[in-house]
């Protein structure tokens, strides 16, 4: 008890030592006259950056083309259902010589017209999710939206999902599109194997499962193929896809060549995608349908314009391709739809 009186007793000598020696300073200071500025009504300043995120919004008219003579007062904005005011408004519009963005704001007392940023494609080749003339297709499709449609200052880059290595950058953002194609073009993997028995086999030939059981044990060996790749998790790859496209700025699109059956998953990926800010324009690499029962199964000739490919392209603002051959409609309507917003 004496030790902890004696460290009050300290304490309490050390407040009254401060204030006696602060007293005499404030008496001199009111006798000479001077003002003594509280430190408390200290004007602050900070440094503070507001970062403004563009938001591409494309509006279709009944035949799916973009509006392009909307202004600013034709949109309501809302945040957490409070109306908020659009202080920034960009149209852009691709001309013969380029994006030109018409800006105008509050404190601006003419529209300024302005070169537009570049455009940013990633260009999808799902191999694993198309057969081999379907790959074909896709390739030649998108080598003639390169040579046709893309602009100088266009930023490209190709990605592609195949039955063994799965995901994989075949190239990334550039404007060299010399680059481009060349990536495009060696876009390739061997398909998968079904395996196979090695060692002597009893007929010569193929081995069957009866005569693999008829065989003495040990005479074959099993070689498994690479079937079991086939079944790599494309979902999950594809919505981490979207949230690292959260992180790329500017104009950008995913062209997405597949025929995959993604059933309710499609919309929803479409849906993270367009939180990305990201349309995606699916072009089914499937044309075909196979029909007939047996031996009898043949391919025909079908275009699929119900597919869940149709979902995920609306969900995330972009546009669905039936018809892989339609190679100038395909072309010009994603020119069109990602160079007006």
């Amino acid at each position: 008890m004496m030790g902890r009186n004696k460290k009050l007793c300290l304490y309490g000598f050390g407040l009254i030592g401060v204030f006696l020696l602060i007293n005499p300073v404030l008496n001199q200071a009111e006798n000479q006259n001077v003002d003594v500025q509280d430190p408390q009504e200290k004007v602050l300043q900070y440094d503070a950056q507001v970062v403004i995120k563009l938001v591409s919004v494309r509006v279709l008219d009944p035949e799916g083309h973009p509006v392009t003579n909307l202004r600013r007062e034709d949109f309501v904005l809302y945040d957490n259902d409070e109306k908020k005011v659009i202080t920034e408004f960009e149209i852009h519009t691709m001309t013969d010589s380029g994006m030109k963005v018409m800006s105008s704001s509050d404190s601006a007392a003419k529209t300024e017209i302005r070169p537009g940023m570049n455009r940013r494609f990633f260009i999808f080749l799902d191999i694993q999710g198309s057969d081999v003339n379907g790959m074909a297709n896709a390739k030649e499709t998108a080598l003639h939206f390169v040579d046709t449609q893309l602009r100088p200052e266009d930023e490209v880059g190709i990605l592609a999902f195949s039955p063994m290595s799965g995901f994989k950058i075949q190239e990334y953002l550039t404007t060299d599109h010399d680059k481009i194609r060349k990536a495009i073009q060696k876009t390739k993997e061997l398909p998968p194997s079904r395996g196979h028995y090695s060692g002597a086999a009893p007929s010569g030939g193929q081995v069957s499962k009866a005569e693999r059981f008829l065989t003495a044990e040990g005479s074959l060996i099993w070689v498994p193929g690479t079937n079991a790749f086939q079944k790599r998790d494309f979902v999950p790859r594809m919505a981490d896809l979207a949230l690292a496209l959260k992180n790329v700025s500017g104009n950008k699109s995913l062209v997405l060549f597949t025929s995959r059956f993604l059933g309710p998953a499609a919309t929803q990926l479409g849906k993270a995608f367009a939180e990305a800010n990201t349309p995606v324009y699916t072009i089914n690499t499937r044309n075909w349908i196979v029909q007939g029962i047996m031996k009898l199964r043949i391919k025909k000739k079908h275009i699929w314009t119900n597919h869940a490919l149709q979902g995920m392209a609306a969900a995330s603002g972009g546009k669905y391709f039936a018809d892989i051959e339609d190679i100038e409609t395909i072309s010009q309507d994603i020119q069109l739809h990602s160079g007006n917003f």
